[in-house]
């Protein structure tokens, strides 16, 4: 069998599971349903030895002799667990209201974000901690949300995504989308979201310190609110204490004085250095499966990169 052909078959046999899960994870009671999906993320550690590796090479790279190996070990192994009360708390999702699913997430900051955002809109950096797709749930009851996505490689897929995201009230402007849509919906006093903490190759990025080493992170969110004259804020929701909690960082200053270059960049640099501050609170609440330092400046020469002033 050629691979073409293979591949387009895993890719079957796994959406195929996915309904399967999605049925049986919805006939579950939540609290037991969410446990299975811990117990199961926990599984995968053991069983999907690339993802184990990276993770734990990436907490190496971030922790150093911060933290010993047993104590990455375990934080790893908690990420995958999270990961996997995540992915059965999404297949649940569409058997619930938008209310429902937003009063899982405290968030008495929320107002914050909506008040300022009735003038010229908000644009929010979401990171993919917690449960990120709950927290744009939230923000739904508030005001009106428009997510920038990335098209889903497989077709079934994105169906079943673009399915969840309009249950809860999102609009999706996609990636290779003209950006015209950001810029009317933050003039009507909405929010765009842009979950920015990865390493995204093909968008436009800069280099800025991440955990002590430079990470190339898109500037989009920055340029959006310094172009449109938004606020800017990082929003995250890690899980604690059994419930997640809105972590609202900003309004994060994009308008410095210097050039649209060096103000796009020391914003970027703001909101990824806050980013870093709450993932050492929560360490084992991030994708550290995620080859966030892929991008080198030797492989992108052309991006800037950002030193902290003297």
């Amino acid at each position: 069998m050629s691979r073409r052909p293979w591949k387009g078959a895993k890719r079957w046999a796994g959406y195929a599971l996915l309904l399967a899960g999605r049925r049986l994870f919805g006939l579950l009671p939540r609290a037991c349903a969410e446990r299975w999906g811990e117990r199961l993320g926990r599984l995968a550690w053991r069983l999907a030895r690339t993802e184990r590796r990276r993770t734990l090479e990436h907490l190496a790279l971030a922790f150093g002799e911060e933290m010993d190996e047993a104590a990455r070990a375990e934080i790893g192994h908690r990420v995958f667990g999270n990961l996997g009360r995540v992915a059965v708390e999404l297949l649940r999702a569409g058997r619930e209201g938008p209310e429902r699913i937003a009063a899982r997430v405290e968030a008495p900051e929320a107002e914050r974000v909506a008040e300022a955002a009735r003038e010229r809109g908000a644009v929010c950096v979401i990171a993919h901690m917690g449960n990120w797709e709950l927290l744009a749930a939230v923000a739904t009851r508030h005001l009106p949300v428009t997510v920038v996505a990335r098209r889903l490689y497989f077709a079934p897929y994105e169906r079943l995504a673009a399915r969840l995201r309009a249950h809860v009230g999102l609009r999706v402007v996609y990636q290779d989308e003209s950006p015209r849509p950001l810029l009317r919906a933050l003039r009507g006093g909405g929010l765009v979201g842009i979950l920015a903490d990865q390493d995204v190759r093909h968008a436009g990025g800069a280099f800025v310190p991440f955990f002590g080493r430079p990470a190339y992170t898109p500037t989009a969110p920055a340029a959006l609110a310094r172009a449109s004259g938004a606020p800017l804020y990082l929003a995250v929701a890690p899980r604690v204490d059994g419930r997640y909690r809105l972590l609202l960082e900003g309004p994060i200053e994009t308008k410095r004085g210097g050039s649209r270059e060096e103000d796009v960049l020391a914003a970027t640099a703001d909101w990824s250095a806050r980013l870093e501050k709450i993932i050492r609170r929560y360490p084992d609440q991030w994708v550290w499966m995620h080859r966030r330092w892929r991008t080198t400046p030797a492989k992108r020469p052309e991006a800037p990169v950002w030193t902290p002033p003297a």
